[in-house]
């Protein structure tokens, strides 16, 4: 055998030997998913669920636009409901942050708002600097940054991209 075929050979055992370990880096879903799908309803009637995000203890908290709420459901499909304080705020996205409180978007106020999770489920909102509005309000997406521990949004009408530290 010339020195390129062995070459050859060695590439492809160690490529094969590293099968193994990309088959056990895909690990398979504890439970697979069937297609059945539930559907909850929201209490407020036309309460406008809008975004949904995974939070502690394994509950799934959401926006109700419409009703100005922010909901948390349990893992047994019950729902739990707080107000945010801007009257017609219009919750939209919302994001689990590093501090453990969910952080939510308001496109009609202007404001970012986080709701503590746990204890008394305090709502706290904070004044976006840009005031350009338009109708489809101005704030839209949030997510919190996987390691830095600011949050990053969207600011529609304003055309920037807000940061939250």
């Amino acid at each position: 055998m010339t020195r390129r075929h062995l070459s050859r050979r060695s590439l492809l055992l160690v490529g094969l030997a590293a099968v193994p370990l990309c088959l056990t880096a895909i690990a398979a879903p504890a439970e697979a998913l069937s297609g059945k799908i539930r559907e909850f309803p929201v209490p407020t009637a036309s309460g406008g669920a809008i975004g949904i995000t995974a939070g502690p203890h394994g509950n799934l908290w959401f926006t109700e636009g419409i009703g100005n709420k922010i909901g948390r459901i349990t893992p047994a499909g019950t729902i739990t409901e707080y107000p945010v304080p801007t009257p017609n705020s219009i919750p939209h996205s919302i994001t689990a942050g590093l501090d453990g409180n969910l952080w939510f978007t308001e496109i009609n106020s202007n404001q970012i708002g986080h709701i503590n999770p746990t204890g008394d489920h305090t709502v706290t909102e904070f004044p976006v600097p840009a005031t350009t509005t338009s109708p489809f309000g101005n704030l839209f997406d949030i997510t919190a940054e996987p390691h830095g521990g600011s949050l990053w949004f969207t600011e529609g009408a304003a055309n920037k991209i807000g940061q939250l530290r």
